[in-house]
């Protein structure tokens, strides 16, 4: 009995944790993506006065083994395309999985 738990927490040492572990890169590479988005004119200059946003705070950012997943919703297909296009450009990123859907704006309510 005490091998098969010896046997199991090694398994799960070496196996199954680095399947669910994000590295230190990982987590630079979350930061510089999420900080690439904030500052993207690409993305912000879609918007003017008359519209309400966040879309830099909907789109959720996973990265794991340089996989990025982008998920959430953003106003037009010009934002969508600009966020994989950021993603898929910044080094460090070898693969861009992009579920974000395209909801049309809604306008300010004063």
């Amino acid at each position: 009995m005490k091998r098969f738990t010896l046997l199991v927490f090694v398994f799960s040492l070496f196996v199954v944790s680095p399947l669910f572990a994000q590295s230190a890169s990982d987590l630079e590479l979350k930061q510089t993506l999420e900080e690439s988005f904030r500052n993207s004119n690409e993305i912000h200059a879609r918007f003017d006065d008359n519209f309400y946003w966040s879309e830099t705070s909907s789109i959720r950012v996973e990265v794991l083994n340089g996989v990025v997943s982008l998920r959430g919703i953003v106003t037009n297909f010009e934002s969508k395309s600009a966020y994989i296009k950021i993603a898929e450009t910044t080094p460090g990123v070898t693969e861009v999985v992009a579920k974000i859907r395209v909801i049309p704006s809604a306008r300010k309510v004063d």
